[in-house]
């Protein structure tokens, strides 16, 4: 009898585990975002916003983890009724297309998408508001109760700051339900021209940078690198000289975002080598011509470059050099090979005589 109750409880049974493999398989295909995100340019490092931005690193997320992100999203519907409910106006998509309001800057490449919009909330009737729904642990659902947004969470005030300044609304209504007990926290917020100059100047330094920000930190143990997607290419700590996850057109030094019509929903990439612009499939492909940003590579400098070569140099004075002639580093082989190879001299001695390739460097 022990012996069947011990297969019924205990660990994930294979009808979760099933479940969390749809819900992972559902989250991993969609499709990959090409604008910088208001929903993240509240984070405090735009070292890391910029290496996404430029699709250097890529979340991974477990089933489980995909699915808790869909909690928020289905709360939203009930919060919207339940506002209609008390007699508020709400518009949670925009009747001329159907879906989510869209807000859009620096010519498409920055962008976000409103929970929504709201007229006759019972402390300001009438008075516009932006929306935003969230829900929270019991922990942080005090923290927002006791400190309120701003000091709270940055990433939510910057995100309601900007939707409020694209949009030209002057407040926004923020409600957050605790998972644990379903109590609710609503706080309006005014806008402040100041700090959404600061936002704004943050998005813009990010988008037009052709090289990794400054770091946040300083030190790659401090808890909010421990745990970056970006830790191993930002520190140099990958196993591999260029830890990015795919080779694309944003990490190469031939692509640039264009800025030329500010009226852009979605930002256009121009690719100075072959003189094309770059739809986003593209972008995520890339091409056999690419040359990665220097900036990419850790603890190394750029010595000198011509159109299709970039001359290196180690923080320890080791010399090789990138590009796609013999000789030469190929972005493929950098995402595949150690810093002590690619440093070496022998390595390098070997790619200029007889122009050794790296396929795969088993790294023990």
């Amino acid at each position: 009898m022990k012996d069947d109750i011990k297969d019924l409880v205990g660990g994930d049974s294979l009808t979760v585990q099933a479940i969390y493999a749809w819900n992972k398989a559902e989250g991993d295909s969609e499709t990959r975002r090409g604008y910088l995100g208001a929903s993240s340019i509240g984070h405090e490092c735009e070292r890391y916003l910029w290496y996404k931005f430029r699709f250097c690193c890529k979340p991974e997320f477990d089933g489980r983890m995909h699915r808790l992100f869909q909690t928020g999203h289905l709360e939203e519907p009930r919060m919207v009724r339940e506002l209609r409910g008390i007699g508020c106006e709400v518009h949670d998509v925009n009747p001329a297309t159907g879906k989510q309001f869209a807000v859009t800057a620096m010519s498409g490449h920055f962008g976000g998408h409103m929970d929504g919009c709201i007229l006759g909330v019972p402390e300001a009737k009438k008075t516009w508001h932006v929306t935003e729904y969230k829900t929270a642990s019991a922990k942080n659902f005090a923290k927002f109760v006791k400190s309120g947004v701003k000091k709270t969470n940055s990433k939510y005030f910057s995100q309601m700051m900007i939707y409020m300044g694209l949009s030209k609304m002057q407040r926004a209504l923020f409600m957050v339900k605790n998972k644990d007990t379903d109590h609710l926290y609503s706080e309006r917020v005014r806008f402040d021209s100041k700090e959404y100059l600061k936002i704004a100047q943050k998005i813009k330094r990010i988008i037009e940078a052709t090289q990794p920000p400054e770091r946040f930190y300083d030190r790659p143990d401090i808890f909010g690198c421990k745990f970056c997607d970006a830790q191993e290419l930002c520190w140099g700590m990958g196993d591999t000289c260029l830890p990015i996850p795919s080779k694309t057109c944003r990490s190469c030094c031939h692509a640039t975002p264009l800025q030329e019509n500010k009226d852009l929903t979605v930002g256009e990439w121009f690719c100075e080598k072959h003189k094309v612009k770059i739809p986003i499939e593209g972008q995520i492909k890339g091409c056999p011509d690419h040359l990665v940003m220097p900036g990419l590579i850790t603890a190394c400098r750029a010595e000198s470059a011509g159109d299709d070569y970039i001359e290196m140099e180690s923080k320890n004075g080791e010399k090789f050099v990138i590009g796609t002639h013999k000789g030469q580093w190929s972005t493929e082989e950098l995402m595949e090979t150690s810093c002590a190879t690619v440093f070496s001299a022998e390595a390098n001695q070997a790619k200029q005589i007889c122009d050794a390739k790296v396929v795969r460097e088993v790294v023990k």
